[in-house]
């Protein structure tokens, strides 16, 4: 056997490492219990979603975690294909690509239970001190409110412990992610002490969203829109939320 007998196999195991890695759509997010993070089953709802939808296709997706900040801009660089648990912003549509929606969350404000705040619409907010997290967007007319006393916060947890010591009047976060935290990451005292206030500011719609970098980005976002409206149809998307607790 001579040297293009060699060289031919070559080329046929790089065509079929090519053809394999196309087909892997590399996610990268933050850690956003019970939404998604590596120490949740199956890597939490969102990811359980996604590997639902791509499992109706030729696509595979590989899930790592960073932090928010961190995971977008690997995505803008065109390091990672998408990230998975992003809200839709026309500042980011100017950057990124989105797939259709596959959940939608409420976002509330958390208050402390000693306190009788309410509101009726954002400049009824204007006394208060509202914790916003870092790299997050809420809504369109709360992200653009800038008479608002807005107090950033580089993590959940810090959030509500900046609340309970009475740093800010509220914190302002998805209601699950906020139950989530309050439950699993605090201690003593501060897990009896929150509430959040009726009605929802909004109710968001999750997306993957995409870098305009990704190779063959267009085809794996029809390829998980396709997926997503198989499992919408077949009831595979209901039972991964049931499961959650979701609707």
């Amino acid at each position: 056997m001579g040297a293009p007998f060699f060289r031919l196999i070559f080329l046929l195991m790089v065509s079929a490492f090519s053809a394999e890695a196309e087909t892997i759509v590399k996610v990268v997010d933050g850690p956003w219990l019970p939404y998604c993070g590596p120490s949740l089953p199956n890597y939490g709802i969102v990811p359980e979603i996604v590997n639902a939808a791509y499992a109706e296709t030729a696509y595979k997706p590989e899930f790592e975690t960073m932090s928010w900040s961190r995971a977008i801009g690997a995505v803008k660089d065109g390091k990672f294909d998408a990230v998975c648990t992003a809200s839709y912003s026309e500042e980011r549509a100017r950057i990124y690509r989105f797939s259709d929606y596959h959940l939608e969350s409420r976002i509330v404000f958390f208050k402390r239970r000693d306190s009788d705040i309410s509101w009726k619409n954002l400049k009824s907010l204007i006394p208060y001190r509202i914790i916003v997290l870092k790299g997050y967007n809420y809504s369109p007319s709360f992200d653009r409110a800038d008479y608002l006393q807005k107090v950033t916060s580089r993590s959940e947890v810090l959030g509500f412990k900046k609340l309970f010591y009475k740093q800010a009047d509220l914190l302002i976060m998805d209601r699950l992610v906020g139950l989530y935290t309050i439950r699993e990451k605090l201690i003593g005292r501060e897990q009896e002490a929150f509430d959040y206030i009726s009605p929802p500011l909004c109710t968001n719609k999750r997306y993957m969203m995409f870098s305009p970098e990704s190779q063959n980005v267009s085809q794996k976002i029809e390829a998980f829109n396709r997926g997503l409206k198989i499992i919408r149809k077949n009831g595979e998307l209901m039972r991964i939320l049931k499961k959650y607790g979701l609707k």
